[in-house]
């Protein structure tokens, strides 16, 4: 990477930029030394749209350079990405697949959302059972544009969330192909946009991330990730606000 062109940071959101839905000002002062300097700050994330107004390029002080792309647990069609409607075939066929696994389900509408929970007991679930779960998806879905989908991959200190089963990140994958693949985004922003990856360093807390790390080569993980994500990654944070550790390692002479 030469720092002296232009540079590219991909930014995971939650839990990397975002500390419950705040930017923490140490962040937020690393992010905005190296815009001053000219390089550039995308959000890859899997965070929904809503509630947040990224229509202004601005928020908590800091500007996104160019869309918002999106990754982890969205899937979308169509080039405009985040605004582009789901294939409602697709998304059912993605419904019962997670059903089969036994993995939580969270289904994001325009005018409602729901949550569906197929983990419990060992046995498989009934036929009858599978038939009410479908025909509620069916209900929710009805004459509403379905704008997200998520399986359950949660996890906290490294033990299950209590309720939810943890599909492992192949699972994850089959059931999620389009979205998830961090790695294949950051591919199509850098062929949109003429730039080359080596330029592209990566920030991420989660094996969500790993596809991006693996793609950029440089990469930052943040305190507490996964040993597979610091396995990937250029440089491990050690302190708590990992992003403006990470600016500062690659960044030194912007901050001496």
């Amino acid at each position: 990477m030469d720092i002296n062109r232009t540079c590219y940071l991909f930014l995971d959101f939650d839990g990397t930029v975002f500390l419950h839905d705040e930017i923490p000002t140490e962040i937020r002062e690393a992010l905005a030394t190296v815009q001053r300097a000219g390089h550039r700050v995308i959000l890859n994330t899997g965070r929904s749209r809503g509630g947040l107004d990224f229509g202004k390029k601005k928020y908590q002080g800091v500007d996104w350079d160019g869309e918002l792309y999106g990754g982890a647990d969205y899937t979308y069609l169509g080039e405009h990405r985040i605004l582009g409607k789901m294939d409602p075939a697709e998304c059912e066929a993605w419904f019962r697949s997670a059903m089969e696994r036994r993995a939580w389900i969270n289904v994001e509408c325009d005018k409602q959302n729901g949550c569906f929970h197929f983990d419990g007991e060992d046995l498989p679930h009934s036929q009858a059972e599978k038939q009410t779960y479908l025909e509620a998806y069916r209900r929710l879905t009805e004459g509403q544009t379905l704008m997200k989908l998520s399986v359950g991959v949660t996890s906290v200190e490294n033990e299950p969330t209590r309720g939810i089963h943890v599909v492992d990140q192949q699972t994850y994958l089959e059931l999620f192909p389009k979205g998830l693949d961090k790695g294949a985004i950051l591919r199509d922003f850098c062929e949109r946009y003429g730039i080359e990856r080596e330029q592209c360093i990566a920030f991420g807390d989660s094996l969500n991330d790993l596809a991006a790390f693996a793609y950029t080569g440089k990469a930052v993980s943040m305190k507490g990730s996964p040993k597979e994500l610091e396995a990937l990654a250029s440089y491990r944070a050690r302190a708590k606000y990992g992003v403006a550790e990470g600016v500062k390692h690659y960044f030194p002479a912007l901050f001496s």
